[in-house]
């Protein structure tokens, strides 16, 4: 008996996010629906732009082209995440999961220094600098 209650409760609140599937907020007053998903408008316009700059102002190289593709890639799975978690509501697990996955182009194309700088106090034990290499990578892939 406890055990069908339970899943009432299931299937009530699982009715309650259909019925906010497509948008939360509604206006009491004059019963309008406002779209949750306002975003992807500037967001769209903001890679746009960029792409165009990126075509009609860059005569930079090969690499610097890679560079920016990335960046825009990268951007574009960042607004695609914000779009999906807004439209179906995405659980944490998968949030948490995504923007890792969406830093991997701006690494592969990643040509800067991976050295840091070290406070004065352990600079006597480790140097000035230390050179983290692979393992500084990896923390901004996190």
């Amino acid at each position: 008996m406890k055990r069908l209650v339970f899943q009432e409760k299931i299937s009530t609140r699982r009715e309650h996010h259909r019925e906010m599937f497509l948008c939360k907020f509604t206006y009491l007053s004059y019963n309008i629906v406002s779209p949750e998903s306002l975003g992807l408008v500037p967001a769209t316009v903001f890679v746009l732009v960029s792409i165009l700059g990126f075509i009609l102002i860059s005569d930079e190289g090969f690499k610097y082209q890679a560079r920016d593709t990335a960046a825009l890639l990268s951007i574009c799975l960042i607004i695609l995440l914000g779009f999906v978690d807004d439209v179906i509501d995405l659980p944490w697990r998968y949030k948490l999961i995504i923007p890792p996955i969406a830093s991997i182009p701006l690494l592969v194309t990643y040509s800067g220094s991976t050295i840091i700088l070290l406070p004065k106090l352990v600079r006597p034990f480790l140097g000035k600098t230390l050179d983290l290499g692979f393992l500084y990578l990896s923390l901004i892939h996190i």
